[in-house]
């Protein structure tokens, strides 16, 4: 429950922060402004971003580690030796995770859960800064915190579609089914005029038809109705 609210607290937070962003270009990370560190007793996730991107973050077990999903982002410029300073972590890589989506992946040396996240925008110039603080937990809490959220519409691969097999074609051996709907039926004769009204010329003319189809065609013919 704890990591389900907290990942939509995330998702929430940043969609309120990006109501005045340009969601049209793709952010890019500032390596300037980036760095996995110490801090106290945790450790701290700093990345810049060209503007604010929706993301997640969230941690997982066996190994544990810090993950982190945004919308597409370019890391031009960005190395793993760069980015991590700390002996709190032990490896981390990143790139795109499918069509529109990237991921940062941190793997912790220990159990550490996640304390803080958030994301604050300056629009003049154009830039964010997306923090997530981690703090050192017992193994039985960072188990009971851990997992990905499974409320994610839109930050998984879509399922393959099921497509149903087509239906055989009419090949003309088989004899054809002919509605006709004459409308205007029940409370709405249609236009009136001279007594006759529209419902009933269009009955009339569906009957006449019928009539004539089936004579000349032999096809199988009904009407969508036979009175008012």
């Amino acid at each position: 429950m704890i990591r389900l609210f907290l990942a939509v607290w995330i998702l929430l937070a940043s969609a309120f922060a990006l109501s005045a962003q340009d969601l049209s270009t793709t952010a890019r990370i500032d390596p300037s402004a980036s760095v996995v560190r110490d801090a106290g007793p945790g450790l701290k996730v700093e990345l810049g971003l060209s503007k604010g991107v929706p993301y997640r973050a969230y941690t997982l077990t066996d190994p544990p580690r810090l993950v982190l999903d945004f919308r597409k982002v370019l890391w031009d410029g960005m190395t793993p030796e760069g980015l991590l300073q700390t002996r709190r972590a032990s490896d981390l890589r990143f790139g795109d995770l499918h069509s529109g989506w990237s991921r940062l992946v941190v793997d912790l040396v220990g159990p550490f859960a996640i304390e803080t996240a958030g994301l604050q925008i300056d629009n003049t110039p154009k830039r964010a800064q997306l923090s997530v603080a981690l703090k050192p937990v017992s193994d039985a809490e960072f188990v009971s915190l851990s997992g990905a959220p499974r409320t994610d519409p839109g930050w998984s691969v879509p399922p393959r579609a099921t497509i149903a097999a087509p239906r055989a074609r009419q090949d003309g051996r088989r004899g054809l089914t002919v509605v006709l709907d004459p409308g205007h039926g029940g409370i709405d004769p249609g236009a009136e005029r001279d007594g006759d009204t529209e419902a009933d010329l269009m009955l009339s003319f569906a009957k006449e038809l019928k009539a004539l189809l089936r004579h000349n065609t032999g096809h199988r013919v009904e009407l969508t109705r036979e009175n008012d």
